[in-house]
């Protein structure tokens, strides 16, 4: 996926709307089941039982440009792969990573993830696409806001340069928090950190940095992020 980093790669967004509908799989037209997102999350988690050498099918839908990150437990020599709308490989069985993997979606529609198990036993599926927040020409801050679940979550992206300093602004309901991840995983902000409404943080790496908004009551919430340039 390409991208420019540092302050000005992000176009800004006054608000960004979370869409979904059910963590439940609901029936796609294909005989696939679709994995979609609950109102007020970025995720959503699919669970089922499969017999040794069987295989159960998952569509999702995604613009081209986004992330999605794949998290994947199953019974031994289980696997998931995933193909693009037009049947392009975006991952395959043979892949050596199969818990947790990060890919750049590179069309818009629905994209097929399957999987395929070894031995008979129960999977657990999450897959993540996390909101991008981008700043308008030549501004160096955003603002995105939104609904967030109780107990749910709300990812974003931002890309950024080594040094730069980052300044988050937040509010949303009661008992809610957000955390902050460097590109290599690193902890940057946590939910347990006591001070969340304002916080400036420089940032160690260039690349995309994970942001989430964590809901204890279910409300609104408002974001601001300002990274000046530099």
């Amino acid at each position: 996926m390409n991208r420019r980093m540092g302050a000005l790669l992000v176009t800004a967004l006054a608000t960004v709307a979370v869409v979904g509908a059910t963590t439940a799989a609901q029936a796609a037209g294909s005989g696939a089941t679709r994995i979609a997102f609950a109102p007020g999350t970025t995720s959503g988690e699919v669970t089922g039982q499969l017999g040794s050498g069987g295989e159960a099918d998952y569509v999702f839908g995604a613009a081209a440009g986004q992330t999605a990150v794949v998290q994947f437990d199953g019974p031994h020599n289980s696997r998931w792969v995933l193909v693009s709308p037009s049947g392009s490989p975006l991952h395959n069985g043979m892949t050596q990573q199969q818990r947790q993997v990060t890919l750049a979606l590179p069309e818009t529609g629905d994209d097929r993830l399957d999987v395929e198990t070894g031995a008979a036993g129960r999977y657990t599926l999450d897959l993540t696409i996390p909101v991008r927040i981008r700043f308008a020409p030549g501004a160096t801050s955003g603002t995105v806001s939104g609904n967030v679940a109780a107990n749910g979550d709300v990812a974003y992206l931002f890309g950024a340069r080594a040094g730069q300093v980052a300044t988050v602004h937040f509010t949303g309901p009661r008992n809610s928090r957000w955390t902050l991840v460097s590109p290599s995983g690193s902890p940057l902000h946590t939910q347990m950190t006591q001070q969340q409404s304002r916080v400036t943080v420089t940032l160690p790496e260039t690349g995309d940095y994970w942001l989430d908004v964590l809901g204890g009551d279910a409300g609104r919430f408002s974001l601001t992020l300002q990274i000046p340039a530099g």
